[in-house]
C-alpha cells in the first residue's frame, strides 16, 4: 500500500516504474524512502522496485542520501511529505 502511495506521488504506475532503468533517481529515492520508513528487507525492496540484486537497494539508498542533485532532492522532498502527514 505505501509503495503504491509513493508511486502515485511521483506520478508513476507500476509499469512506469518497471520501465525506468535500475539507476533511475526515482528508484533510488523510493528505495531510500521505504528503507527509512519501514523494516522491510532489502530483497523485498529490490524485487518491488525492479532493482535486480538486493545489494542495489543499498547502493540506491546511499546514492539518495549522498547526492545532492536537484531532481533527487525534489523526489525525496515529495516522498517525505507523505510521511509527515501532508496529502500528496
Amino acid at each position: 500500500m505505501a509503495l503504491q502511495r509513493g508511486l502515485r506521488v511521483l506520478g508513476l504506475s507500476p509499469r512506469g516504474l518497471e520501465a525506468l532503468p535500475r539507476g533511475a533517481a526515482e528508484k533510488a529515492a523510493l528505495a531510500w524512502w521505504r528503507r527509512r520508513r519501514t523494516t522491510v528487507s532489502l530483497r523485498w525492496v529490490g524485487q518491488r522496485l525492479g532493482l535486480g540484486h538486493y545489494t542495489r537497494v543499498t547502493q540506491g539508498v546511499s546514492r539518495a542520501e549522498r547526492r545532492r542533485g536537484r531532481k533527487l532532492a525534489e523526489i525525496r522532498a515529495r516522498l517525505q511529505r507523505i510521511g509527515d502527514g501532508e496529502s500528496p
